[in-house]
């Protein structure tokens, strides 16, 4: 340690690292979740990350009300505008306070290869100790479990993400604060919506998103032993392996299959299989593309999933 004047400058861990010394690790002089979130994480693999988010996300509330009173002032004298923008901040503002974001204390991230060519990545968000309250912590699961989906997932998956979340209860906790903050028009706006749904379907959007069972996931697939070929912008093309895109939802029921089969039933050009428990049916996209496309909606177990295809007709 020297002195010098006006403070003092630590010159003790730079002495060491010089000298090939290990310095003595430091204790944190502010409590952070490092433990908790790293206990959790994979060491050792190509990806590791740790936050500590505590101090930022437990004024997140006032950030967001220092850009509501910013964006109003650009406004100026515009009394029509400054309402609106008031009543969607405040929307925001509830959402925030309601969500448990700001309960959020850590984050951890880390990415590892489990086999040559097969990585898994992991994400955790450590919360504060206390009640488990906010939108966050009821939203987007309740409790640990395996992740379902990647036991059917094809062996051609490039890349997957698969969670819980409870589509139903994000839309009613939107609607409800943007009630609270008296925003119509955006209460207005979601109501439309789910009257278009019910016309659509038979059913309101509440009741479709009531037949989801509380969990998603999305997949991406190539295909290596079949190619296609896209054309470049300016002059010449490249070559890709055959993509595959999936969107899977786990539901209670067959009301979403059954009236996306019925719409595409109407397609003359529409074709439909079953294997192994699993239905779908597909339709052919139109062929001014430059690559053939197969949008297929299919049906295994207890989920329902839309996926786009090129050139495949066989589901999942």
């Amino acid at each position: 340690m020297a002195r010098v004047a006006g403070g003092t400058v630590l010159l003790a861990g730079l002495a060491a690292a010089v000298l090939g010394q290990n310095p003595a690790p430091l204790a944190s002089a502010e409590p952070t979740v490092f433990r908790e979130v790293t206990a959790k994480l994979d060491p050792g693999g190509s990806l590791y990350v740790f936050l500590s988010t505590g101090q930022w996300t437990a004024q997140l509330g006032d950030k967001v009300r220092g850009l509501r009173e910013w964006v109003q002032g650009m406004m100026g004298n515009d009394a029509d505008a400054v309402e609106s923008v008031q009543q969607g901040f405040q929307v925001v503002e509830n959402l925030v306070r309601q969500s448990g974001v700001q309960s959020v204390a850590g984050v951890g991230l880390s990415g590892i290869a489990i086999e040559p060519g097969l990585y898994r990545t992991r994400f955790v968000l450590q919360r504060a100790a206390g009640p488990r309250e906010g939108y966050l912590w009821r939203f987007f699961g309740t409790a640990p479990h395996p992740l379902e989906g990647l036991e059917w997932l094809p062996a051609d998956t490039s890349y997957a993400v698969f969670g819980d979340i409870d589509l139903k209860g994000i839309w009613e906790a939107v609607k409800r604060e943007a009630s609270a903050a008296g925003f119509e028009p955006m209460v207005e706006g979601m109501n439309e919506i789910s009257t278009g749904v019910a016309e659509a379907t038979g059913r309101s959007l509440e009741a479709q998103l009531d037949s989801h069972a509380g969990a998603a996931g999305v997949a991406l697939l190539l295909d290596a032993t079949r190619r296609i070929t896209v054309p470049l912008p300016e002059e010449g093309s490249v070559e890709l392996p055959e993509p595959a895109l999936l969107l899977a939802f786990k539901v209670k029921d067959d009301a979403l299959f059954d009236w996306l089969v019925t719409m595409m039933k109407e397609h003359p050009g529409s074709t439909e299989g079953s294997a192994g428990g699993a239905r779908w049916r597909s339709i052919p996209a139109p062929e001014a593309l430059p690559f053939p496309l197969r949008p297929t909606v299919g049906r295994a177990g207890i989920t329902c999933g839309w996926r786009r295809t090129t050139g495949r007709s066989s589901g999942w």
